[in-house]
C-alpha cells in the first residue's frame, strides 16, 4: 500500500484554506538539512491557477499505511506555470520550503553592534540572529514576521559557546557558518530549520543539537538502532563513494584591514595534506567582518571543514510507505552498511515523489 497524501493550499496572509488539491498528477519535494528545500506540484489544466497567490502556503500531510498522519512539509508558492503539451493542459506550482525565509534576509545591523557580534551558546546565537532579523526582536518592525505566523522557539543553551561576527551577511549563510563553527570548534552538530506548526500556516524557527529528528545509529542509538543497506531490506539501490574532486585542505583567511595591514590567518588539515604529495588544495576565505585573530581563525576552521572529503551514499528506499515516517525520517542518524564498509551517517537530504499513485523516496546520507 502507498502512503496517503493531502495537499492544502492556504492563504498567504491568514490561516485559512484556499483549496484542497485533489489527485495531483505529480508531486516532488526535496528537503535538505540547514538548507532550502523545493517542491513541484503538477495539477490538471482545469484547476484555477489564480488561486495560487504569491506566497500561498502549500501544506503536505502524509499518512503511511501503518503510521500516523503527520505534517510532512510546507512550502511557499512562488512560481505558477501553465503548460500545454501534446494536447494536455497542466498547471505547475513550484517554490521553496519555509527555510527560504532565512535566505530572504540579511543581518541588517552595523559592524560592532550587539546584533552583529555575539558570544553565546551556538544554538541561542542562531535563535538571536533569526529573532532580530525576522522575529519579535527586529528593531525595524517592518521586518517582524510575527503577524505572518512566524515565531522563534525559546533559548535553551544546549550547545557550547561561540564568538561570531556577521554584520550585513545573509541570515541563512550566517546560520550555516555558525553550524560549521560549532562542529569545528566544539565538535557539536547543530541543525536548524523553520518548521510548520498547527495547520501548516504558522511556523517556528527551531534548533537541535546532536541530531535533527532521531538517533538510530547502531548499536546504541538513542531511538533504537537502524542499519541501512542492501542486506537489510530497506533499499532497492545504493551508490556509495568518496569524492575528493572539490576538496580543499589549506585556507588563507583575510579579516579586517587593507593590503599589508589586513589581518591574515592560515589554517590547514595536516592529515589531508599528507595523503598525497600533490594534495595541497588551497582556497581564500574573505572574512573582513572579523576583527580579531581568534574569531577569524574560528571562521577559517569552519570553512576548512567544508572542503573535507566525505563518504556519501545515495539510496532509493525500498517500500518507503512501510518505513519512512514510521521507523525513520528526514534528518535522522543511521548506520550505513555495504559489504565490509560501515559508517554512521545523517539523512541530510531526501527527495519524495508521487506519480500515478506510486511513491518513490531517494535519500542522501553523509558521513558524520
Amino acid at each position: 500500500m502507498t502512503a496517503r497524501y493531502e495537499f492544502w493550499l492556504l492563504a498567504p496572509d491568514a490561516d485559512y484554506a484556499l483549496d484542497y488539491l485533489e489527485a495531483p498528477r505529480r508531486f516532488t519535494a526535496v528537503r535538505a538539512l540547514n538548507a532550502v528545500g523545493q517542491f513541484e506540484l503538477v495539477l490538471s489544466g482545469a484547476w484555477d491557477y489564480r488561486l495560487a497567490r504569491l506566497d500561498s502556503r502549500l501544506v503536505v500531510w502524509r499518512k503511511p499505511p501503518d503510521g500516523r498522519r503527520y505534517l510532512e512539509g510546507a512550502f511557499l508558492v512562488r512560481n505558477v506555470e501553465r503548460v500545454w503539451e501534446d494536447g494536455i493542459e497542466s498547471v505547475v506550482l513550484r517554490g521553496p520550503d519555509y527555510n527560504d525565509l532565512l535566505a530572504s534576509r540579511i543581518v541588517a545591523y552595523a559592524a560592532g553592534s550587539s546584533q552583529s557580534v555575539k558570544s553565546t551558546a551556538a544554538d541561542d546565537l542562531m535563535r538571536a540572529i533569526v529573532r532580530e532579523n525576522l522575529g519579535s526582536s527586529a528593531t525595524d518592525t517592518a521586518r517582524d514576521l510575527t503577524s505572518a505566523g512566524f515565531e522563534v522557539e525559546a533559548d535553551t543553551g544546549s550547545a557550547s559557546s561561540l564568538d561570531m561576527a556577521f554584520a550585513w551577511k545573509n541570515v541563512l549563510r550566517t546560520l550555516q557558518d555558525v553550524a560549521r563553527a560549532a562542529w569545528e570548534k566544539n565538535g557539536e552538530r547543530v541543525y536548524f530549520g523553520v518548521i510548520p506548526q498547527g495547520s501548516g500556516w504558522s511556523a517556528k524557527f527551531q534548533v537541535r543539537v546532536g541530531w535533527w529528528s532521531a538517533d538510530h545509529r547502531y548499536p546504541d542509538g538513542t531511538h533504537g538502532a537502524l542499519m541501512f543497506g542492501p542486506g537489510f531490506g530497506n533499499v532497492s539501490s545504493l551508490r556509495l563513494g568518496l569524492d575528493r574532486r572539490r576538496e580543499f585542505n589549506y585556507v588563507y583567511a583575510g579579516g579586517r584591514g587593507e593590503e599589508d595591514d589586513r589581518l591574515i590567518v592560515e589554517v590547514e588539515s595536516t592529515t589531508l595534506l599528507n595523503d598525497s604529495s600533490l594534495n595541497r588544495r588551497e582556497m581564500f576565505f574573505d572574512g573582513r567582518s572579523y576583527d580579531t585573530s581568534d574569531r577569524l581563525t574560528s571562521a577559517a576552521n569552519a570553512r576548512l571543514r567544508d572542503g573535507r572529503p566525505l563518504r556519501v551514499a545515495e539510496a532509493t528506499v525500498d517500500k518507503p510507505s512501510r518505513d519512512y515516517g514510521v521507523t525513520w525520517w528526514f534528518g535522522g542518524l543511521l548506520t550505513v552498511i555495504y559489504g565490509r564498509e560501515s559508517f554512521d551517517a545523517v539523512a541530510h537530504k531526501v527527495r519524495l515523489s508521487l506519480a500515478d499513485g506510486e511513491e518513490r523516496l531517494q535519500v542522501w546520507l553523509e558521513e558524520i
